[in-house]
């Protein structure tokens, strides 16, 4: 504060003093700026002295504070070390008494302690006296009871001795007699069994036959009773495989007919018997369609001149249009026939439903793929169709080349050498004997 106060003094007295240099006349705004300095400097000495005269009322208080905490502080402490120091005279005492308790006990366990051992001797000595007696008693009764034993098992050893030896000739005995049958069943059993071993290697060979004959009938089934061709390979490449486990080089021809009938069967081809079905029942859809014969108009004329009674003008005149109908043809742009309308007429109706039965007679043989009665209900229809519609009608004439392009369709595979490996087959095997 004093270097405050004299750094204060020493700006006062350099603003009120001009500078030496100054003592010329200065201008009007020199003395305005000059007052304006000394209010400045008089503030910052009053700012001074009020700021040094706080400060040392702070530090009076400050002293003050930390000498009443002080001596509060140290009453407190002596306060904590007297109540400390009566508690530990308390403890002394406490200790003093748990001594002497300790040492009261001691003298109690060692006066004990003697009684105790005193107690321990005697009953040492009485178990000992009496162990003394008891070990004399057993010792005279077990010499008693060894000698007693010693002389049973002398008489049992004499006894079982006798026994044994009778027993190990008797074994001897029946051992030999039951090594003996042993060996006769050996031989027996070993007879058997080359016996069974022959049995069963022909068995077995006689079952690779057996099944090769039922494999090649089965193969020449399905061609000709189901047209399965591929079965039917099947069927045969079995059988020439069974012979080729067999071993036996005489079947060797008939694996080479097997390969020629299976390489036969490949070019076959599989017959289509659900488009013969398909085409024979479009047939017997289109028989009400096929025109009767021109022939009965004249024969209605011929029998109206002989009994002109039994016909009527009505009826002859729409038997008359009907047989105009007949003659009709109608035809597409292309000279392809189309169906006529209206409904067939009863003469119509009666041929058509006995064609019908040659066809779907023959559609049935096709589906059991029976090849011969398919070709004679072919024949039968075609020959129904000849003797009873107009032959000249283009529908009738298209009827009979949709008929023979049918029946000739193959219901069965043709094949020429089908059944050549079997006749083979069964004649080395009744050759051999094997049948």
């Amino acid at each position: 504060m004093k270097d405050k106060r004299q750094t204060s003094s020493k700006t006062n007295t350099a603003a009120g003093s001009p500078p030496a240099n100054n003592q010329s006349p200065s201008k009007k705004g020199g003395g305005v700026i000059g007052g304006l300095a000394l209010f400045i400097a008089l503030g910052a000495s009053a700012v001074s002295a009020y700021l040094y005269t706080e400060l040392q009322k702070f530090r009076s208080q400050t002293s003050t504070l930390v000498e009443s905490s002080t001596s509060e502080l140290k009453t407190g402490v002596e306060t904590d070390l007297d109540s400390v120091k009566s508690q530990v005279s308390g403890l002394d005492g406490q200790l003093q008494t748990l001594s002497e308790g300790l040492q009261t006990i001691t003298g109690k366990l060692d006066t004990t302690t003697e009684e105790l051992s005193g107690k321990l001797t005697q009953l040492g000595e009485d178990l000992q006296s009496k162990t003394q007696a008891a070990v004399t008693d057993v010792a005279s009764n077990t010499a008693a009871a060894v000698q007693e034993l010693t002389s049973k098992t002398e008489s049992e050893i004499n006894s079982l001795s006798s026994d044994v030896v009778a027993g190990r000739e008797a074994l001897q005995q029946e051992v030999a007699t039951k090594f003996s049958d042993m060996e006769q069943s050996v031989n027996q059993l070993g007879a058997d069994v080359s016996s069974t071993r022959e049995i069963a290697t022909r068995g077995q060979r006689e079952w690779i036959l057996a099944e090769v004959e039922y494999l090649l009938r089965t193969g020449g089934h399905r061609v000709t009773l189901a047209g399965d061709t591929k079965s039917a390979v099947l069927a045969l490449r079995a059988a020439s495989d069974r012979l080729h486990d067999l071993g036996d080089s005489r079947y060797s021809a008939v694996r080479a007919q097997i390969a020629e009938e299976v390489a036969e069967l490949r070019q076959v081809g599989t017959p289509d018997i659900e488009g013969v079905a398909f085409e024979l029942q479009k047939l017997s859809k289109r028989a009400d369609n096929l025109p009767l014969p021109r022939s009965e108009l004249a024969k209605a004329v011929e029998q109206v001149k002989e009994d002109p009674s039994e016909l009527d003008a009505k009826a002859m005149a729409g038997q008359f249009l009907q047989s105009l109908k007949d003659m009709v043809k109608v035809e597409k742009s292309d000279g392809t026939p189309l169906v006529r309308p209206g409904k067939p007429t009863r003469e119509q109706l009666t041929a058509s439903e006995a064609l019908r039965l040659n066809l779907q007679a023959a559609r049935l043989s096709a589906l059991r793929r029976d090849q011969e009665t398919y070709l004679i209900h072919m024949d039968s229809a075609e020959n129904y169709v000849r003797e009873n519609y107009e032959q000249d009608d283009s529908v009738t004439q298209a009827y009979l080349e949709d008929l023979a392009a049918l029946k000739a369709q193959k219901i069965v595979p043709q094949v020429s050498k089908l059944g050549q490996a079997l006749s083979l087959f069964t004649d080395i095997h009744s050759q051999r004997g094997e049948n």
